[in-house]
């Protein structure tokens, strides 16, 4: 697992260095395995901006958020009430001015976010706090919507990914077959969605009893 996941960052970091010449002000959202000085330097040099999740993996940069909450006020607040699945989550988010230590550690830090959300998953309650890094100058109601674009994202195709087709632990290994069969994986989710389908398992089903549709697809 480590092994991938070393894997994962410097293919990331690999891959930002390849991109063509961009305008400056591009901003990168990562989730809390990138969230390394390496990552931040690749995107700075490229003169881009970063956005970060800070987790319990990065234990001092987590601890020193939180105390800055507890002693800072925020710069700008903002709450967004969503009830368009059928149960209500409320988003509410905070921003910060980092403290020097900060800024010593994260190159081109500006701003540091917390974004809290509450409501029911599975007639169940939750509530869990996300902390982000961002080279970028973010009011509370922008760093709402990066962040739920960021999870959009993490919900719609890399949830699938790991949950449905189980990728994080193929049956296949060696060689490309991860690489191939993570290609598969994805043309498979954006067909269904394509095609409609509410769900991929539903798509997933229905091709495995019709594979002559499958089929037809490659053609």
């Amino acid at each position: 697992m480590q092994n991938r996941a070393q894997s994962e960052i410097h293919v990331a970091q690999a891959a930002i260095a390849a991109l063509p010449e961009l305008p400056p002000g591009h901003c990168f959202s990562l989730d809390a395995l990138h969230t390394t000085q390496a990552t931040v330097q690749a995107i700075t040099e490229r003169q881009q901006d970063y956005l970060l999740v800070v987790k319990r993996n990065r234990a001092a940069t987590h601890a020193q958020i939180r105390q800055l909450v507890e002693q800072q006020l925020p710069l700008t607040t903002a709450v967004q009430v969503d009830d368009s699945h059928g149960h209500t989550v409320t988003r509410s988010a905070q921003v910060f001015t980092p403290t020097a230590s900060l800024q010593a550690q994260w190159r081109n830090l500006t701003t540091v976010g917390v974004v809290e959300r509450t409501g029911e998953r599975d007639h169940q309650p939750f509530a869990e706090t996300v902390d982000y890094l961002s080279s970028a100058t973010w009011t509370a109601t922008q760093l709402l919507q990066a962040s739920r674009q960021h999870w959009q994202i993490e919900n719609g195709l890399h949830w699938v990914k790991d949950v449905t087709l189980h990728e994080d632990s193929p049956a296949q290994r060696g060689g490309f077959a991860p690489v191939h069969w993570a290609i598969l994986n994805t043309f498979a989710i954006t067909l269904a969605r394509r095609q409609g389908w509410r769900t991929v398992p539903q798509a997933l089903r229905v091709w495995a009893n019709q594979l002559h549709r499958v089929f037809h697809f490659l053609v």
